[in-house]
């Protein structure tokens, strides 16, 4: 293999493009989880209560180290579909009184045996669940201390069919069966791919990346998030494919040199295309404003009804295209 060549390899695995965006953040609109809320405000003054039957006034009363928190540790997140359930069982440092919860109504318990150190039950899952994490939450009597714990993923993937008032219509598909998850950094993602039609055209005028994603710390919600990137350049697709070739070990040292040559030249016009923009900021702010559309937001309704707001640059409708229509369960 020549330097050249060399040199290439250690590049790719330092290289990365990074495009960053600001989302304007909006209320999350949350999962009906009254009962989890309910069972918790009742915890929480029942521990009120013992509290002063104890005659512990404030957090730093030697007394409430004999109430800890659960020390649970890490473990694996089951995929389980909406109306599916899953068995979970976790070790650990459990308190005598210790209450567990799941944080969504729609993901109930059942069966549940707890010891001092081990804990096992059946969570089912209510079948218009959407998609998000399932956390157990673990509540020491008379402190109150908390520990949550993901134990499930409710992995339901969506097709949405949308239109908008003017005519505009949005399709959103996703691009794999189910969400990944990341167990290592507790998240979970689905890619989209998102068209945008004018009335009456077959071809989409725009198409954008969409990715729909969770994170263990999230609070369960109805709402369905869809960021949106503009889709790879041809440059840049061809540069991430052949890079990925270049790593091939049967490939021969003259194989790897042509390659690597190949991959070179991608790379450069991949730079080029990043560095357009900078070159000419007056046109790329023109293409943001007139169409710029980086968030779908999904609000599902009764019988698979939905309404969506996708946020855009200021000149595409105002800055907001208010849409209604379906979605659908992908199986």
């Amino acid at each position: 293999m020549t330097l050249r060549a060399r040199t290439l390899l250690l590049s790719l695995s330092t290289f990365v493009p990074v495009v960053c965006l600001s989302l304007a953040g909006g209320a999350v609109l949350l999962a009906q989880s009254q009962k989890f809320q309910a069972e918790r405000n009742r915890l929480h003054q029942e521990a009120m209560a013992a509290q002063r039957a104890r005659g512990i006034k404030n957090e730093n009363d030697p007394q409430l180290q004999k109430y800890p928190a659960v020390a649970i540790p890490p473990g694996q997140v089951q995929k389980v579909l909406p109306g599916g359930s899953v068995a979970v069982a976790f070790a650990g440092k459990l308190p005598a009184g210790v209450m567990i919860l799941s944080d969504r109504d729609g993901a109930v318990l059942a069966g549940s045996a707890l010891t001092a150190t081990s804990f096992s039950s059946r969570v089912t899952v209510g079948p218009s669940e959407g998609p998000g994490f399932i956390k157990l939450w673990a509540f020491t009597p008379v402190s109150f201390e908390s520990t949550s714990i993901p134990v499930a993923f409710i992995d339901a993937t969506y097709r949405f069919d949308l239109k908008s008032a003017n005519g505009i219509t949005i399709k959103a598909s996703p691009a794999a069966r189910t969400f990944t998850i990341d167990a290592a950094n507790k998240n979970a993602t689905l890619a989209y791919h998102v068209e945008f039609y004018k009335p009456g055209e077959s071809k989409p005028f725009e198409t954008r990346v969409g990715t729909m994603s969770y994170t263990a710390g999230d609070d369960p919600r109805t709402r369905l998030d869809i960021s949106l990137t503009e889709a790879a350049s041809s440059a840049q697709a061809e540069y991430e494919e052949l890079s990925q070739k270049l790593y091939d070990p049967k490939l021969t040292d003259a194989q790897r040199d042509a390659l690597a040559e190949r991959v070179a030249k991608a790379q450069q016009r991949m730079m080029e295309e990043i560095m357009k923009p900078a070159a000419n900021p007056a046109a790329a702010q023109k293409k943001v404003d007139d169409f710029g559309c980086y968030i779908l937001q999904v609000y599902p309704g009764a019988n698979g009804v939905v309404r969506g707001m996708t946020v855009c640059g200021r000149n595409f409708n105002a800055g907001r295209l208010e849409t209604t229509g379906t979605m659908t369960l992908v199986k």
